[in-house]
């Protein structure tokens, strides 16, 4: 989600693709999951309640780990680049790109909607922006790893990540810790691959694992579908497998073909924003007062599939917009630049 690519030389299609198609899903997840929660629309919570679960168990719990798997595949990259030269220069850049827009952006959001409790910023769980401090900490782990290079200590040490995400969160609430053991799994799996991306990409072609990968995905769905959130082996293996199969995919694509996705690569750059805001907007967009003047109820029961679709339009259009004007300020540069 966060932009790191800010120069031609570092840009990166296939991950420019990725986030685009991430920050796609992860909207469209919390959009469906508003009509259910919070007894908005009570006369359909059941018919939403469905199509969140169906969503859910098969969309979803791609994109989350993708987004994670992102932020470690690019900063593996700038570690590569000798970005972050010693711990205080990392500390100070992730800290002004993640933590001060994570305690500005919650702070308005609290005094917003009406539930101002600066505290819980301070375990690093409050709503959507749990994400910022969590990656945070998986910066600065990370940085004590950048020397390690051999495959198979790196393979060691990845597998060891996805062990302790079983064991759910047990670390104390201390600005998203909590977090990192059932997260860190896919950052490493992100930094691992771009380090040894070209014995991967052999691996996957000359084997023709890349076919299977997304088979081994659907079966396991099928099989054991799981809820966000809960952390079975099952749900590791199929995820970690679609995960690596859409990198390999979008990686391998020629360029003639990648041209095609230029709307979709340029829309990457506002993906940090739309992600910072849609979740506060869709509050503003499903309020009571919105309810009211735009019969949401009505139009909610009467079109089960067009609403959500267009509650989604709607709460990702506004969030763009947002982030597109805030960039054109030097302050929102800074922030979400």
């Amino acid at each position: 989600m966060v932009n790191t690519m800010t120069t031609k030389k570092s840009f990166m299609p296939d991950i420019a693709i990725l986030r685009t198609l991430c920050i796609v899903v992860v909207v469209m997840f919390h959009v469906i999951g508003m009509t259910y929660e919070g007894n908005h629309f009570p006369l359909t919570q059941l018919q939403y309640r469905s199509i969140y679960s169906n969503f859910n168990n098969c969309i979803i719990n791609i994109a989350m780990p993708m987004f994670v798997f992102i932020s470690g595949y690019l900063f593996f990259f700038q570690l590569q680049e000798n970005k972050f030269q010693t711990l205080f220069q990392l500390l100070k850049k992730k800290g002004m790109r993640i933590l001060i827009p994570y305690f500005i952006f919650g702070l308005v959001m609290m005094a917003t909607t009406g539930n101002f409790h600066p505290l819980e910023l301070l375990h690093g769980g409050y709503w959507h922006l749990w994400f910022l401090p969590m990656l945070f900490w998986c910066f600065l782990i990370s940085y004590f790893l950048k020397d390690i290079r051999n495959k198979w200590i790196v393979l060691t040490i990845i597998l060891a990540a996805f062990s302790v995400s079983l064991c759910g969160k047990f670390l104390p609430r201390i600005m998203g810790l909590h977090n990192i053991t059932i997260w860190y799994c896919w950052f490493l799996l992100g930094g691992g691959i771009f380090t040894h991306q070209d014995a991967i990409v052999k691996i996957l072609t000359k084997y023709k694992i890349s076919v299977l990968l997304p088979i081994v995905y659907i079966v396991l769905i099928i099989w054991c579908p799981t809820e966000y959130g809960d952390v079975t082996w099952q749900y590791l293996v199929s995820s970690s497998c679609i995960v690596v199969f859409l990198w390999y995919l979008f990686h391998i694509l020629p360029q003639n073909i990648i041209k095609f996705f230029n709307p979709i690569m340029n829309f990457s750059q506002y993906s940090y924003g739309i992600y910072i805001f849609h979740n506060w907007m869709a509050l503003y967009l499903i309020s009571n007062t919105a309810q009211r003047i735009l019969n949401l109820p009505s139009i909610a029961q009467e079109h089960i599939i067009l609403f959500p679709l267009s509650f989604f339009v709607v709460t990702m259009f506004v969030s763009f917009l947002l982030s597109a004007l805030l960039l054109r300020t030097r302050f929102g540069r800074f922030l979400i630049g």
